[in-house]
């Protein structure tokens, strides 16, 4: 079970900008467990990755 200051600490550093990565280094928690919380927490947005050379044709 995790205590609520932690769930408290992945949803404020998740909504402030900082990285799944670095969230679970700082809360001592595997990064599938913080990804799971905040799927939980109904916040999580998976980052989307831009396509390379998208823009090769400007």
């Amino acid at each position: 079970m995790i205590s609520g200051e932690k769930l408290d600490a992945v949803r404020n550093l998740y909504l402030s900008g900082i990285g799944e990565e670095f969230i679970a280094m700082q809360v001592d928690l595997e990064i599938p467990i913080v990804i799971k919380i905040l799927k939980e927490l109904g916040i999580y947005r998976p980052e989307k990755k831009e396509n390379i050379g998208s823009h090769a044709n400007l």
